[in-house]
């Protein structure tokens, strides 16, 4: 059995425990767990908006633990924040190839940006090199594009 259909039966298996354990509790209980996790989105959207809305120049989330949720929070901060950034640091982190969509769609919009860190994540590069191929003539200013996985940036 390959790794890929190795890791796709955990998951059902897995999947199948859920349907299990929340079919043993009631409404109550599952109406509970609901509430805790949506407060737990929240509160992570507002440290995420924090570390956002306190930057001028430089947007520095490296070695922040930041995940694709995270970078649906901060695509739309970046999207709607049209700034003068000149540096945003995102290496280090937790994203696959969905997060990085996500934030070029926001990075886009900042033609002053004059930095762009974004290596030592999860994503693969012919993916950022595809969406960077579509986000790259949006900004003219970019002197510095960081892909690298080894390096510790800033």
């Amino acid at each position: 059995m390959s790794i890929e259909e190795e890791e796709e039966k955990f998951l059902e298996e897995l999947g199948n425990r859920s349907q299990v354990l929340l079919s043993n509790l009631d409404n109550r209980e599952v109406t509970k767990i609901q509430e805790q996790i949506d407060e737990a989105i929240e509160n992570r959207q507002e440290i995420v908006q924090s570390y956002c809305l306190r930057s001028k120049k430089y947007l520095d989330l490296g070695s922040c633990n930041i995940d694709d949720f995270d970078s649906l929070t901060i695509g739309i901060y970046l999207n709607e924040l049209h700034s003068n950034l000149e540096v945003i640091n995102l290496a280090s982190n937790q994203l696959t190839d969905e997060g990085l969509l996500n934030m070029l769609i926001g990075i886009q919009f900042h033609s002053n940006l004059r930095e762009l860190y974004l290596g030592n994540n999860q994503f693969q590069i012919g993916t950022a090199i595809e969406g960077l191929s579509t986000v790259i003539p949006c900004l003219r200013n970019l002197i510095i594009l960081g892909l690298d996985r080894r390096t510790q940036y800033r």
